[in-house]
């Protein structure tokens, strides 16, 4: 067989194998798409795992969450284990937003059921806003104790019929119960700044019982109520207009910056003082509600242990955190470090 005539063949192949993972991937996805649809309520557990990755950027965290739904408007999020435990009620007409480690709370007045739901409300309408459907492999995921099977369909995700450039989503689909396992949301920036989040379900059940204090919200004891605006967001940078990730912000709009109000000047090692080592360390940081300095990454390093020490000090700096809407909130920050050697080197001896 000649060469022109077996490069043909490898073609048309892999054509019909790609033209038919497409065509298996949309029934699949079809009968998730309808079990979510003509869903009444849903309640859930899981694990969240959210990476950012970009140039000089990488850092990743975990949350456990628990959400209940029952339609057309009552909800219950809450972020259950991770940096900033949260809890959300949408009742109907308000909602509510807790801190338990503040022991503070707001209200707003709002039927919406969006950050309550989020991510299970985009599973319904799927088949409008995923694009270019292909299976993607197996997995397998552990959901009330039994380890299940699952299908990967990956597509390209458009929820505003704009372009769908930079989005797409994972999902891992039983192919027994229809129930989506596991739900990857990807989204890649202009500036190349890839951010991930993955949902992992421990526990997923339909349309079963929930009783009616899931969605009443009272006030822990002792707990003060703040500013009207809600302050809070689902764990994701992907619910729409967010701009948030894991309940972190970023400043701008209505969130301010976080303000530094203690500092501790940083300590040179013995080795790049002898090196006459000078420069910036340069940081990015969660200034949390507290006003503390968590998730420090290294954006620019600059070597002979001053990373390590420029660490070392901005965890003991102080901050007033940033504010959305009269509520203290993560903010992301970058901060400079400088190094600077006040004393002259020794003559030499010539």
């Amino acid at each position: 067989m000649s060469a022109r005539r077996v490069s043909l063949l490898m073609f048309t192949v892999t054509a019909l194998s790609c033209a038919q993972t497409a065509e298996e991937s949309v029934p699949l996805l079809r009968e998730a798409v309808e079990l979510a649809r003509t869903a009444q309520s849903w309640r859930a557990e899981g694990t969240l795992t959210e990476e950012i990755t970009g140039t000089g950027l990488h850092s990743t965290a975990e949350t456990k969450f628990r959400l209940a739904f029952r339609l057309p408007n009552q909800g219950r999020f809450e972020i259950t284990e991770g940096a900033v435990p949260q809890l959300r009620v949408c009742g109907g007409t308000a909602q509510w937003t807790y801190y338990p480690q503040r022991n503070r709370y707001s209200k707003v007045a709002s039927p919406s059921i969006v950050p309550c739901a989020y991510p299970l409300n985009e599973w319904a309408p799927l088949l409008a806003t995923l694009h270019g459907q292909t299976l993607a492999g197996s997995d397998a995921v552990t959901v009330d104790g039994q380890t299940r099977q699952c299908q990967l369909v990956h597509g390209d995700f458009d929820a505003t019929g704009g372009s769908t450039k930079g989005e797409s989503r994972t999902l891992c689909i039983d192919p027994a119960s229809k129930l989506i396992l596991r739900y990857r949301i990807e989204r890649v920036s202009p500036e190349g700044v890839r951010r991930i989040a993955t949902y992992t379900f421990t526990s997923l059940e339909r349309d079963g019982p929930l009783a009616p204090e899931v969605f009443e919200f009272h006030a822990p004891e002792g707990a003060t109520q703040t500013g009207a605006g809600a302050g809070f967001v689902a764990p994701s940078a992907y619910l729409p207009g967010s701009g948030s990730s894991g309940g972190v912000f970023r400043v701008g709009g209505d969130v301010s910056p976080p303000v530094l109000i203690l500092k501790k000047e940083p300590t040179y090692t013995e080795k790049a003082r002898k090196a006459r080592l000078q420069g910036t360390v340069i940081l990015a940081i969660v200034v949390s509600p507290e006003g503390e300095a968590t998730n420090i990454q290294v954006v620019r390093s600059l070597g002979k242990g001053l990373d390590e020490k420029a660490i070392e000090a901005v965890r003991a700096w102080k901050f007033r955190p940033g504010m959305k809407d009269g509520v203290p909130v993560a903010v992301t920050a970058q901060i400079n470090v400088n190094f600077r050697l006040l004393d002259k080197p020794p003559d030499s001896i010539k």
